[in-house]
């Protein structure tokens, strides 16, 4: 905030709008307790410096670092539209995803993997977020495009890849007669390796539920030792989550378990 007293978008537009754009990525990063004043400020921030931008910078002019600002921007702006709680959930959703396509098509152009893949999976978690809404399955076909796209792209940053795949294997698990479970458990076993060494518990135990219960539906189709190892990972997965705190997955995996 002190920063941008002293920025006026007519004589520094570029560090004003990367200013903004910042710090409502900021935001979005620490999102917790009453989210809704902070999601609305993130929200107000990154429109405001698209527009600034946009505004003042013509296309032909935005140098790389501008680009990226931009882009940044866009995926900022996306993420606060598809957490907010205020107006239609679907047509949140929509404007997310329009949001996340602009900051693509900016990123595609700049070819910065890390970031494009940044965006590829929130766009494939809003299309999941359209699925939960209305159950239309090919809203799924559409996330599995984008999660394998960021996967692809995101070879060379592995921890963001293992979420990526962990999240690709879990729309499995909504699908199990269309889906390749083999295939899910390669991507929620390779998750799993990724994210061990990382630190990042919690996501390392939801790879393992996803290993879980792909398992449990595999043995649903094929004779084998699958309900065995599905009773570890999913063990496993509720040890952890309780250890962090997180006693609704922690309750989930339990279910699973007992089922």
């Amino acid at each position: 905030d002190e920063a941008l007293r002293f920025m006026s978008a007519d004589e520094s537009p570029v560090s004003r709008g990367t200013v903004l754009a910042s710090y409502a990525g900021f935001l979005m990063d620490r999102v917790s307790g009453n989210q809704a004043p902070q999601i609305e400020k993130a929200l107000a921030f990154a429109t405001e410096a698209i527009t600034i931008v946009e505004d003042n910078i013509p296309p032909e002019e935005r140098v790389p670092f501008v680009k990226q600002t931009l882009a940044g921007a866009y995926l900022n702006r996306g993420n606060a539209i598809r957490m907010r709680a205020r107006g239609d959930l679907d047509e949140n959703l929509i404007a997310a995803i329009e949001s996340y396509r602009i900051a693509l098509d900016i990123a595609r152009e700049r070819k910065n993997d890390q970031l494009l893949g940044t965006i590829l999976i929130n766009m494939g978690n809003a299309w999941v977020d359209r699925f939960d809404l209305s159950r239309d399955k090919a809203y799924l076909r559409d996330a599995v495009y984008f999660f394998s796209e960021a996967a692809d792209v995101l070879q060379e940053f592995p921890r963001e890849r293992g979420y990526v795949l962990f999240h690709r294997a879990l729309i499995a698990t909504l699908t199990e007669h269309e889906s390749d479970l083999d295939e899910a458990l390669k991507d929620a076993g390779m998750a799993a390796d990724i994210l061990s060494p990382t630190g990042d518990s919690e996501t390392f135990a939801a790879a393992k539920l996803a290993i879980g219960i792909l398992l449990k539906l595999r043995s649903k189709q094929v004779d084998c030792d699958d309900l065995e190892k599905a009773a570890i990972e999913l063990a496993e997965a509720h040890e952890i989550f309780a250890r962090c705190g997180d006693s609704g997955r922690a309750i989930l995996a339990v279910r699973h378990l007992a089922d």
